[in-house]
């Protein structure tokens, strides 16, 4: 893919004018942006302080690139210090929260394809990064599932699984095998 930087006084006027781009623009600025930053050809600061301006975004495009650009930010964090890994957890749960509190739980009848695409997308990334009330009311779900007391809609699953995997005991690893 051709990517494009732009000079840094550029890309400081387009992080500007991020609410006036279309959702497609906004998800191809920041594509651009984090493939330079993995090539080296920009700071991993230029890609957070960038990622700022995507904060309270709910277009499924642009929390796609938002979450993966912050999946790619962990992965080179990967060997990096415990408070290093912390500050871009909290960092990705700031930038996610607005969205995926927005988007709750509970499918509304009707409701468009891709927000029922986007819910589980940003309750999977609250989860992978540490959000406590999610990770919380993943457990709370499998538990229910578990117990026969509630089903899990097929689309949340995957976000239930992987944090009742990821964050749970012996006992919980025990239900899920």
């Amino acid at each position: 893919p051709v990517r494009i930087s732009y000079h840094e006084r550029l890309w400081n006027a387009l992080k500007k004018d991020l609410p006036y781009r279309s959702a497609i623009a906004r998800a191809t600025i920041l594509d651009d942006l984090y493939g330079l930053t993995r090539a080296g050809h920009k700071k991993a600061t230029t890609l957070l302080s960038f990622l700022g301006g995507y904060r309270g975004a709910t277009d499924y495009i642009v929390c796609s690139e938002v979450a993966s650009s912050l999946a790619g930010l962990e992965q080179v964090l990967e060997n990096a210090d415990a408070d290093a890994k912390n500050a871009l957890h909290a960092f990705a749960r700031s930038l996610l929260q607005f969205a995926a509190h927005k988007l709750g739980w509970e499918e509304a009848p009707n409701e468009p394809h891709l927000t029922r695409l986007l819910r589980p997308l940003m309750l999977g990334a609250m989860c992978d990064h540490g959000d406590d009330e999610t990770i919380k009311e993943s457990h709370r779900r499998f538990l229910g599932h578990h117990h026969g007391s509630e089903s899990i809609p097929a689309n949340f699953r995957s976000v239930v699984f992987s944090a009742v995997a990821s964050t749970g005991g012996v006992h919980e690893w025990n239900m899920l095998v």
